[in-house]
């Protein structure tokens, strides 16, 4: 039992220093690398293309994957405050029956 333990800690280990090392994404990058008032002029863009691709709401068809990938890029600004956050979420939510 007690090697299991220390199995599951290496484990843990292991994709600790994985997720370290592999760091923040490309965009994440050139994001951090953009002068404040350009990165909000791409943000208040890409919020507007987020907006428009994606309705009201999840979509449930062909464009569902670009809307994702708008969700994706928006949700990694600085600028994405509380607001950013609720909107992506509500077009990630699927509906109900």
């Amino acid at each position: 039992m007690a090697w299991m333990v220390a199995a599951a800690f290496v484990v843990a280990i292991a994709i600790a220093a994985f997720l370290a090392l592999r760091g923040p994404s490309s965009e994440q990058r050139a994001l951090s690398r953009m002068a404040p008032d350009e990165r909000q002029a791409v943000y208040e863009r890409a919020m507007e293309n987020l907006k428009v691709l994606c309705g009201r709401g999840p979509r449930t068809d062909a464009l569902e994957r670009e809307c994702e990938e708008q969700i994706r890029f928006v949700l990694q600004f600085p600028e994405c405050d509380e607001a950013c956050v609720a909107i992506a979420r509500m077009h990630q939510q699927r509906p109900t029956k």
